[in-house]
């Protein structure tokens, strides 16, 4: 059901957090969606014998937008939206690769939603190699597709992880960053969430998670909500969280961030030697619909 419903003389916004229906203004000629899917969720860090444990990949996100004449709809759409991916469990067996996080979830309102869904960290391994997001997600109305880019996520690392590069597409949320490996001598850090950034200055919009170090704060931080409706007209994402920090000695893994409402995704999982826990990777954020209407 709508949880916002905002009307002046010439344009009605509703939102959805939640699955429900749109019912179309008598009044309105013209419609802009914006479309977030539930963000991916962490896949959580291999537990091995090594310092070759890596942690695991952070998740991707994909979402949509639609400008069309009100005409294209009917009276009234059903709303779905998807729900965030949870992360993949902490591997408790002892050299054993990591568990892959779960996709999110896909948003769609009537005919508008995305053909490809987010894909989700991938495991820890021998080698760091999280999963890498789908090149060209898109949305389909009425038969024609729109293909639109996507950031990667970080991979999970037997060092330092690698970061998810930053988003400058504003419906998708940001990706998770890569958790990183365990390591016997020296602490690894584990790679930031990505950020949200203005496309035309680089700066950032929304922060990611940071990324968590077994020395400091060893789990990685979550991402930050979106902006809906300042910033100078932007409407974005959530940003992605933080990969968790490889253990060395000790205690177990980090965990990876949640990912930032709406549609960010959790980050992966830290590495861990034997005889301790590897981070479980961190859970994507539920996605969200956006409806404008012009009268």
């Amino acid at each position: 059901m709508a949880i916002q419903n905002s009307i002046n003389n010439t344009t009605k916004v509703t939102t959805f957090n939640t699955s429900g229906t749109w019912t179309k203004d008598t009044r309105t000629t013209f419609v802009t969606i914006y479309g977030f899917c539930g963000g991916s969720g962490g896949g959580s860090g291999r537990r091995g014998l090594t310092t070759a444990s890596s942690g695991g990949g952070g998740g991707d996100s994909v979402g949509f937008t639609a400008s069309v004449p009100a005409s294209f709809f009917g009276t009234s759409e059903t709303v779905t939206i998807g729900a965030g991916g949870s992360g993949g469990a902490a591997q408790t067996s002892d050299t054993t690769n990591g568990i892959t996080g779960n996709p999110g979830g896909t948003s769609s309102i009537g005919n508008v939603g995305v053909l490809v869904a987010g894909t989700p960290g991938g495991s820890g391994g021998t080698v760091g190699t999280g999963t890498a997001g789908n090149a060209a997600p898109g949305y389909t109305f009425n038969g024609s597709t729109i293909s639109s880019g996507e950031p990667l996520p970080g991979a999970g690392s037997n060092g330092a992880a690698s970061s998810g590069n930053s988003s400058a597409y504003y419906t998708v949320g940001g990706c998770g960053g890569g958790g990183s490996g365990a390591n016997s001598v020296t602490p690894q850090q584990a790679s930031a969430g990505t950020d949200v950034k203005n496309g035309a200055t680089g700066t950032a919009l929304v922060s990611g998670g940071a990324g968590g170090i077994e020395s400091g704060t060893i789990n990685g931080g979550n991402g930050n909500p979106g902006l809906t409706s300042t910033a100078g007209g932007v409407v974005c994402g959530g940003s992605g969280g933080g990969g968790g920090g490889g253990q060395s000695t000790g205690g177990s893994a980090g965990t990876g961030g949640n990912g930032g409402f709406p549609g960010g995704c959790g980050g992966g999982g830290g590495g861990s030697l034997n005889g301790t826990n590897s981070g479980a990777g961190g859970n994507g954020a539920a996605g969200q619909i956006i409806v404008v209407e012009f009268f």
